[in-house]
């Protein structure tokens, strides 16, 4: 009965086993002793499947912080993951993106291809942006360790990409307050919450423009589309976002605004309905139309008789100049800089 509650509950969930590898390495430079904890995980770090059962991840989690005895493991950790994880194709994506605001949105929607024990998304609340870990299975744990190291590795990675400093406004944990707070104090250098009702770490909204000194406009293209490939491929079934991408495009190529009522009409299901579905898979409408509008107009402005005026008007866009600014705040350049590069 237990393993069909499992099952039942959060059965599906899964690691990448880049991540576990990622795991392993930090351990053996901390000299624990990975030969048991692969006993006691039951797995071996040599022979892993592409994706590994979030049971055997959290066996392994578990067994890795005890065996550490560093209470701070979580934080030193995601420190260490920043620079491990550099490789990874999730994170060659952030690296090309032209502001932090789109290297954030790439981490978040293709953040399963490490992990989707969680699903982070943002909110925007007047001048911040709140990041949320969304729970995608309500009953699998999640320890303190696993918020700390996943906060440290979405600040981490947004600094060393950063061309201007920044800092964050607030950080908040559902856990209760920690013996000692003086490596979170250290890494986040702001105001900490415990105890709260989500977690979350808060940015000022301003800082999403900041850019990215490694950006390149060709790089993230080629990157991107074998990410997007990756994460389809994670799917048994065509995700909710997928079936909206599709009508969006079609909406579109027919002339119209895109419309989240009248897509959701098609999918037979109510907005609201909808907008809960895409959250669960860490995008919202909004995305979704800009996405494919800056894949359609990239597809458009490839075709040398079609001129930029014909594009912007192709896209629903009243003026040139509004297409161009968008197209800038996508791709990094204006579209005659993409056509001519």
């Amino acid at each position: 009965m237990n393993k069909q509650i499992m099952q039942g509950s959060y059965g599906g969930a899964t690691a990448s086993a880049d991540m576990v590898r990622m795991l392993f390495t930090y351990l053996e430079f901390q000299k624990v002793d990975t030969g048991m904890l692969e006993a006691v995980a039951g797995i071996d770090r040599f022979q892993l499947d592409r994706r590994i059962p979030v049971t055997t991840v959290n066996r392994l989690w578990q067994a890795a912080r005890e065996a550490s005895g560093d209470p701070d493991f979580g934080v030193h950790l995601g420190e260490a993951f920043i620079h491990l994880a550099q490789g990874h194709l999730l994170f060659s994506v952030m690296r090309y993106s032209p502001t932090l605001g789109a290297a954030l949105e790439k981490l978040f929607r293709f953040h399963c291809l490490m992990t989707d024990i969680v699903q982070p998304r943002t909110i925007t609340e007047n001048d911040t942006v709140h990041c949320l870990l969304n729970r995608k299975y309500p009953n699998l744990p999640l320890a303190r360790q696993q918020v700390e190291a996943t906060f440290t590795i979405i600040f981490g990675s947004l600094n060393v990409l950063s061309a201007k400093p920044f800092s964050l406004e607030e950080v908040a944990f559902c856990f209760e307050r920690p013996a000692s707070t003086a490596e979170l104090k250290r890494v986040f250098d702001v105001p900490l919450s415990f105890g709260c009702r989500e977690d979350r770490l808060v940015l000022r909204k301003e800082s999403l423009e900041y850019p990215i000194r490694s950006a390149d406009p060709a790089y993230l293209s080629a990157h991107e589309s074998l990410a997007e490939d990756l994460m389809n491929g994670l799917s048994g079934g065509e995700e909710v976002a997928s079936k909206v991408a599709g009508l969006v495009e079609r909406t579109i190529l027919k002339g119209e605004p895109p419309r989240i009522a009248v897509v959701a009409r098609q999918l037979a299901v109510s907005v609201r309905k909808l907008q809960l579905s895409l959250q669960e898979e860490g995008i919202n409408f909004r995305d979704i139309a800009n996405h494919t509008r800056k894949r359609l107009a990239k597809r458009f402005l490839r075709q040398p008789n079609t001129t930029i005026c014909d594009v912007a008007f192709l896209l629903g866009f009243s003026e040139q100049s509004a297409f161009n600014h968008a197209f800038r705040r996508w791709t990094g350049r204006t579209p005659r800089q993409y056509r001519e590069g």
